[in-house]
């Protein structure tokens, strides 16, 4: 409820806080979602997607900055985020506002900006039409690849410490890629509710245990923890911090009885969509 009042606030801010009879169209009334989540598997979604296991390369991240400098860098880095994710919210809103359309991916909605927007730029509307979208499928598979990866050499490292079997990291890819293709062909978000429960609760058992040793052991930093170790180290970082922070390019439905606080609306709630 609060994150929904809090958007409601930042959408009246940006708009001027307009009243109710001055909006024509409100996008969330005409929403069609086939297979609504509700507001709790939203948030288990969201949770899954945004902090997964890319928080475990904040370590990484942090020693190439510097210690001081990593603390202070990634607070702005993650509001400079959300403030960009807000914007880009709130201009999508205005956008299926004008269009009279209940959803808009971002694609299309770079599309009718460009072709509403300034006449020097309109004739690039299609072309970054596509731009966006190869942009959003290379990136996604980038980061798929990195975690599909990540979870061979997890496996790996199991099955080498106890003896189970031995290996090359080539043939657990191999051994993980029919489970995963599986799970990818699954399109309902309700379906994949409990696996995301069951993968936030092992992401917070993994950090536990992490802290557990960290608090556990002696641990001693070295000398240069505080140094920036390179130039070349602080795009590093930034790249590092917004994968383990961002997920711009996940979508998730809802069907909540108060979707009306994202517009600001509280005399005729939206109906559920």
């Amino acid at each position: 409820m609060f994150i929904y009042k809090f958007m409601a606030g930042v959408v009246e801010t940006f708009t001027g806080g307009a009243e109710e009879d001055t909006i024509i169209f409100d996008p969330h009334a005409h929403r069609v979602i086939e297979k609504p989540t509700s507001y709790l598997d939203t948030m288990i979604h969201l949770l899954k997607a945004s902090i997964g296991a890319g928080i475990l390369c904040m370590p990484d991240a942090v020693r190439r900055l510097g210690l001081i400098n990593g603390v202070i860098a990634i607070p702005a880095i993650g509001f400079f985020a959300t403030y960009c994710i807000q914007l880009l919210i709130i201009a999508q809103y205005k956008i299926c506002q004008r269009e009279k359309r209940g959803y808009m991916a971002y694609p299309k909605s770079m599309l009718f900006a460009l072709q509403s927007g300034p006449p020097c730029l309109r004739w690039s509307a299609k072309l970054v039409y596509y731009f966006v979208d190869i942009v959003l499928v290379t990136w996604q598979l980038g980061i798929c690849v990195i975690y599909f990866v990540f979870v061979a050499e997890n496996l790996k490292q199991v099955c080498d410490h106890y003896n189970l079997f031995e290996a090359s990291l080539r043939l657990h890819l191999c051994l993980i890629l029919g489970p995963l293709i599986l799970i990818n062909l699954i399109k309902d978000l309700k379906m994949m509710t409990p696996m995301s429960t069951v993968s936030n609760i092992v992401t917070i058992f993994g950090l536990i245990l992490v802290f557990f040793y960290l608090v556990e052991d002696d641990v001693s930093l070295p000398d240069d923890a505080y140094e920036l170790k390179s130039l070349v180290d602080i795009p590093v970082f930034i790249g590092i911090t917004l994968f383990a922070l961002e997920a711009v390019g996940v979508n998730t439905q809802t069907q909540f009885r108060e979707l009306h606080f994202l517009n600001g609306s509280t005399k005729n709630p939206a109906p559920n969509c």
